[in-house]
């Protein structure tokens, strides 16, 4: 998982994703979202470690800003069998995402065993995008 600095409304990425409302359709809750956020990501990590859960939590960087850094799902994906995918993203603003420390963290707090990577990022090259499980059913 991981703890956000900057969630909150991505006009980079809004014409794409339904679950954004525009700065104009702020709430109360949006006001403070990246609080917000960083407090719910702190509270699913407390219940699933309290239900006997292992979790790696990454803290994003402040800078640059990434507004979606919360779903890390989209460019990155482990699988039992030690594959590791990296998606291609198709705003440049959630291509910053990216963090091999985070992948690092992966492995050295969960002893995840890396086999083989699959890196499609490539793919960004070609104006083709594929942006995990955000769009995968696995």
């Amino acid at each position: 998982m991981v703890r956000p600095e900057a969630f909150g409304f991505n006009a980079e990425t809004a014409s794409t994703n339904r679950f954004q409302a525009t700065p104009d359709a702020a709430t109360a809750f949006a006001v403070d979202a990246a609080a917000r956020a960083r407090a719910e990501v702190d509270g699913t990590v407390s219940v699933l470690r309290g239900s006997g859960l292992q979790v790696c939590v990454a803290a994003d960087s402040p800078e640059p800003p990434k507004p979606d850094a919360v779903f890390p799902n989209n460019w990155v994906s482990f699988h039992e069998d030690g594959t590791v995918v990296l998606y291609p993203m198709r705003d440049p603003s959630r291509r910053r995402e990216r963090n091999e420390a985070l992948i690092d963290s992966v492995k050295r707090e969960l002893g995840f065993v890396e086999r083989r990577r699959y890196d499609l990022t490539g793919e960004e090259r070609r104006g083709r995008f594929l942006e995990g499980t955000g769009s995968l059913v696995l």
